[in-house]
């Protein structure tokens, strides 16, 4: 299962072509998100550790960050560059639901503030509510929200969980 979705993570990652990024490699990135998610830690058994690891591929480098048992989030960087140019957050529940459900949330919630600072906070929980009733009330099982400096997808996926994806507006 993971090798097919590392697989289907970089192969997908390939055909973005955009020279556009989110002003982080994949090491600043994680030590922001860590610095975030600091704060929740005890709440949601968060997976903070120090060191990740960067899988070169031919067209993107990518890491996987284990967050806890329900979430893995995944940066793809372009090869050149090493800027990352999205990041998906793979949400498939694992022990209590609703606390992994709150814990993807407060996540998704963390990404947004991070990359869009201009949405208010007490914002951000109703757009990702939006967005997550989109995908459920759509036949593709899509949702979608663009901020102004970069563009919130949300896919829902029949065995491969709810994935929330931050990529750069073109």
């Amino acid at each position: 299962m993971k090798i097919v979705l590392l697989a289907f993570i970089l192969m997908w990652s390939g055909f973005v072509s955009s020279a556009e990024n989110l002003g982080l490699t994949i090491e600043e990135f994680h030590g922001q998100l860590n610095s975030e998610l600091q704060e929740a830690n005890n709440a949601f058994d968060f997976n903070l550790v120090k060191n990740i690891k960067i899988k070169n591929g031919k067209t993107a480098n990518v890491a996987q960050i284990k967050l806890n048992g329900s979430n893995k989030m995944i940066a793809t960087a372009d090869k050149n560059s090493k800027m990352v140019k999205e990041l998906t957050n793979i949400f498939i529940p694992n022990g209590d639901p609703l606390s992994a459900a709150i814990s993807s949330l407060f996540i998704d919630a963390t990404l947004m503030k991070m990359f869009s600072p201009e949405i208010p906070e007490d914002e951000r929980e109703q757009l990702i509510n939006e967005l997550i009733y989109e995908v459920i009330s759509s036949p593709d099982k899509k949702g979608q929200y663009i901020a102004d400096e970069v563009t919130y997808n949300v896919m829902g996926t029949n065995g491969l969980g709810l994935w929330f994806i931050v990529t750069p507006n073109k």
